[in-house]
């Protein structure tokens, strides 16, 4: 049975942080971005089958497809999926997060940091199978690869 207590770290995992409809978040001209790192971090029963490249495809497919070049090594320009399945018995705990973020200047203490600029959250979700689980997820990074790719069309 999952406890209150580990059920509150994953929902704070999981909730929403400032994203809200296109209205209210500026447009990010991605156009302008030639490359993007694309990153994912699983954090799973080995059972679930999740791989990063799973998880990672479906934004480097998007970005590919939009003519922008794959950069491991830039740390600039950054998109992240955070994959977080947590098991207690027979039911699955979901958490899922994707995040865009540049390197942008704190001026006031004149350091550079990783700002994120588009974030996914998805509310916490529990599975009483592992495969509904993995499903989920796959379905989920799917869609939010696609929400990502509409930021390049926002005007």
């Amino acid at each position: 049975m999952l406890t209150g207590h580990w059920l509150l770290g994953l929902g704070l995992l999981a909730m929403p942080v400032g994203v809200g409809a296109h209205n209210d978040v500026p447009n990010l001209e991605l156009g302008l971005v030639g490359s993007f790192q694309v990153t994912a971090e699983i954090s799973a029963p080995p059972a679930t089958g999740l791989s990063l490249e799973v998880v990672e495809t479906p934004f480097i497919d998007a970005l590919r497809k939009r003519g922008r070049k794959i950069d491991q090594n830039n740390y600039d320009h950054v998109v992240a999926a955070d994959v977080q399945i947590a098991s207690s018995g027979s039911q699955y705990a979901v958490a899922l997060s994707f995040s865009y973020r540049e390197r942008c200047v704190a001026s006031r203490l004149k350091l550079q940091v990783m700002c994120p600029l588009w974030e996914r959250n998805e509310l916490l979700k529990v599975f009483s199978s592992l495969d509904d689980a993995s499903d989920y997820v796959i379905t989920t990074t799917k869609a939010a690869a696609k929400l990502f790719d509409a930021e390049f069309d926002r005007k």
